[in-house]
């Protein structure tokens, strides 16, 4: 029977620690990994050619369970490779242990992260993330911030607030091979260029892109108009780290006016004139789209284009 934590500074304080030596005797396996350079001698695939997993992402995940188990054997555990449950009420770890694993095979080490997060009453209170190339530690502490490396992430309305003509944007195309999909995904992008956005990034992390959000680095990411969507582990420890920063997360499909696209059904919010609703949607670990930003205007007006003229399939 799972064991229930108090949201005291105390409690947060240990799970942070231990989250935090996790990911960081985490990210010296990945260093060993790296200097071994043998990553594309054990790829194995997933759900397609596209979608990797290696022997190392195993290895780190289980060295990462076994120290949060370790320290929290009555808490419940969701991680990628190896234990997918349903997310509850209890104390649960989520963990993706190496997030960028293609980003990771090729040798974009800089792009790869592991990420922790910690949650109660089924909501992230605590979020590690740790890139052991560059030793970037990234965190988030309900009611107590956001950090990397020590210093205070915050992005305030009177600067971060920016047009799409200001914005770099990050969208991650997942993988689909599907020609429909990615005609939906590349019309999306071909929208928001034809807006004037200044530019486009694709990084392969998604927990990094929530981090890159939350220190300012990128003004908005988002997934989710296909079959392209993120799983808790991809979301988890960035959540809690983008709130506390001062940032923006919603999905982008949203519980009123139902859009069926190939085999996906997405809803969207909309006004009586038929806009995009501007009004703010919670965020759902389990939800299939994100859209996240630096401000509550920039993720309404992308919001808008990307989903301006989205094709539909009756």
């Amino acid at each position: 029977m799972a064991t229930k934590s108090p949201l005291d500074e105390a409690a947060l304080r240990k799970c942070l620690d231990t989250a935090v030596l996790a990911a960081q005797e985490a990210g010296n396996l990945m260093l060993e990994c790296f200097m071994k350079n043998d990553t594309a001698n054990s790829i194995e695939e997933k759900a397609n050619s596209a979608d990797l997993v290696t022997k190392y992402d195993r290895q780190v995940e289980e060295l990462v369970l076994a120290r949060l188990k370790s320290a929290y054997p009555g808490f419940s555990v969701i991680a990628e490779e190896t234990e997918h449950g349903t997310l509850t009420d209890a104390p649960t770890w989520i963990v993706d242990p190496i997030d960028g694993t293609t980003n990771f095979v090729a040798g974009l080490h800089p792009l790869t992260c592991v990420s922790i997060g910690y949650c109660v009453d089924g909501t992230p209170v605590v979020g590690v993330i740790y890139v052991p190339s560059t030793q970037e530690l990234y965190l988030g502490v309900q009611g107590y911030g956001a950090y990397r490396n020590g210093h205070k992430l915050s992005q305030q309305a009177s600067t971060a607030t920016k047009s799409l003509r200001e914005a770099v944007i990050c969208n991650e195309m997942g993988y689909t091979r599907n020609a429909h999909e990615l005609d939906i995904l590349l019309g999306a992008q071909r929208r928001l260029y034809v807006q004037g956005c200044q530019g486009f990034r694709q990084l392969g992390s998604g927990c990094l892109d929530l981090c890159y959000v939350a220190s300012g680095r990128l003004d908005l990411v988002y997934a989710g108009l296909c079959t392209e969507g993120w799983k808790p582990w991809d979301y988890a420890a960035g959540y809690i780290i983008i709130k506390e920063a001062g940032c923006y997360m919603e999905p982008i499909y949203t519980n009123a006016t139902t859009t069926t696209i190939t085999n996906t059904t997405a809803t969207e919010d909309k006004n009586d004139d038929g806009a995009v609703s501007s009004s703010s949607a919670a965020f759902d670990l389990y939800g299939t789209s994100v859209i996240c930003s630096v401000s509550k205007e920039l993720l309404d007006e992308v919001r808008a284009v990307i989903l301006d003229d989205l094709p539909i399939v009756d």
